[in-house]
């Protein structure tokens, strides 16, 4: 009977210290600061070569209660100099923004194009800790640019001369 109650009692006490690790693993894993992009959207459904691309990220804090500086950073192969950021904005825990940014393309950008959009934070009262960051993908799409008619005529004129050539060589060494 003690053999049992000795079982008993330190299968008791393995589940209350399981419980209270679980517990406390799940306070500190919900207390991570956190930035979260809510949503990005465009101000055009589609641009034309060279023009600028303005992007709208709504950006939250979704930190416990770290006031962070964010900046948005816009990466992409089609961008002149390849990254644009925006200006540091502080945020406090909780807190939601939209964050507005101009991007300009290259003229000769056509088709659909991604970027990388990524919002950063770094910890106001402890600048040396390590920047917390979120990074979403978006799609840009550049209309393509007219064809001009120039050179499939150009192309059909030189095979029609072509052909003619060889029509009138090949009928002048049958007469003869």
């Amino acid at each position: 009977m003690l053999v049992g109650f000795k079982r008993y009692s330190l299968l008791v006490g393995l589940t209350i210290l399981v419980a209270l690790s679980l517990g406390f693993g799940q306070a500190s894993a919900q207390e991570i600061p956190k930035i979260e992009i809510l949503s990005l959207t465009l101000d055009k459904q589609s641009y034309q070569a060279g023009e600028e691309v303005s992007i709208h990220a709504v950006v939250r804090n979704a930190s416990p209660r770290e006031t962070l500086e964010i900046k948005i950073s816009v990466n992409a192969d089609w961008i002149e100099g390849q990254s644009v950021e925006s200006n540091q904005i502080i945020m406090r825990a909780g807190d939601t923004r939209v964050i507005n940014i101009i991007i300009p393309s290259k003229e000769d950008s056509t088709g659909p194009k991604v970027l990388s959009v990524g919002a950063f934070g770094t910890f106001v009262d402890e600048p040396n800790r390590d920047r917390i960051h979120e990074v979403h993908l978006a799609l840009v799409v550049f209309q393509d640019q007219p064809q001009s008619l120039v050179f499939p005529i150009m192309l059909i004129a030189i095979i029609g001369v072509i052909a003619a050539v060889v029509i009138i060589g090949a009928r002048g060494w049958s007469t003869a």
